[in-house]
């Protein structure tokens, strides 16, 4: 059954998370490239971890998960999430992955982004939209700058991955810097 979307874009549309897809995040999130490119090299989860957080999000009001399915063929290929949302201030962070690694790079995420932009800044009244990635995730980075991003900071050294150092590099977004769909 196909899932419900709740907002389309060109190729990705964003559904909720069902508990159904436990396996699938168990399978992804058990690669640890995932990880590393969250910032927690050596991580990995199993289902029971999975089922954990699932009931942990579900009615957590601080942060909205989105599925991120692609349009042609109904396959779920990642998440995407606005965290630490203060409606108060109109501020959140976002967070992505993807997860099956033959769709990385090739314009899902960034796809994704700007939807999620589009239902951060139209349905939340959100006004500033932060993220931080790890210098070497480039594929994440151009994705970023794609739906409008720019670099605000960079903190020099902040990441160790097999004994090397790199940088974080902290992007935000505002709503006027954001074209929203009539």
């Amino acid at each position: 059954m196909r899932r419900p979307a709740i907002l389309s874009g060109e190729r990705v549309y964003l559904g909720a998370i069902k508990r159904e897809d436990i396996p699938l995040f168990t399978r992804w999130y058990g690669d640890p490239e995932i990880y590393c490119y969250e910032g927690k090299p050596g991580l990995f989860t199993n289902e029971v971890q999975e089922l954990e957080w699932y009931e942990a999000q579900v009615n957590d009001q601080s942060r909205r998960n989105f599925a991120i399915v692609l349009k042609d063929n109904d396959s779920l290929i990642g998440l995407v999430s606005l965290l630490k949302l203060d409606l108060l201030h109109g501020t959140a962070e976002l967070a992505i992955s993807i997860g099956p690694r033959d769709a990385r790079g090739k314009g899902y995420g960034t796809d994704a982004v700007r939807l999620v932009l589009e239902y951060g800044f139209r349905h939340l009244s959100l006004y500033n939209i932060s993220l931080w990635h790890v210098e070497f995730n480039e594929r994440g980075h151009q994705a970023y700058i794609n739906a409008g991003f720019q670099v605000v900071a960079r903190h020099r050294g902040r990441f160790l991955f097999n004994g090397k150092r790199y940088d974080t590099i902290w992007m935000d977004i505002v709503r006027d810097e954001f074209p929203l769909q009539d």
